[in-house]
């Protein structure tokens, strides 16, 4: 419907340097550029999120400055996606995306239906 060709054969590895990454993107105001090359890499590409080399192409690709130097230091953002992977652990995240509204996630987790979405705004 929106052109996207999504593709589930690519390998699948551990995604923490990706989350720091965009952590940082984020600071630079790149989060949403760099996250969107991202998808485009893994869901279409069947690009490995653990690559670096993917990583920095993508960093490379929105102009993100400082990627490899990010990547290059493993605790570079690393305390901040922990505090994060806590909090969002803490308010049962079980799938992406995941809905707060209010500070309370939406009790289905992962992909809804607007019809969901609405009912639950009313509901709030």
């Amino acid at each position: 419907q929106h052109g996207i060709k999504f593709s589930y054969d690519g390998n699948i590895g551990n995604t923490f340097d990706s989350h720091r990454l965009i952590h940082y993107a984020e600071k630079k105001g790149k989060q949403d550029e760099l996250v969107e090359e991202l998808f485009h890499n893994y869901f279409e590409e069947e690009k490995c999120l653990s690559d670096h080399s993917v990583l920095l192409a993508a960093a490379k690709k929105v102009n993100l400055p400082g990627a490899e130097e990010v990547l290059a230091n493993p605790d570079a953002e690393k305390s901040e996606v922990q505090a994060e992977l806590s909090k969002f652990s803490r308010v049962a995240v079980q799938g992406v995306p995941q809905f707060i509204i209010n500070g309370r996630p939406l009790p289905s987790g992962g992909a809804v239906e607007p019809d969901e979405l609405v009912s639950y705004f009313k509901n709030c």
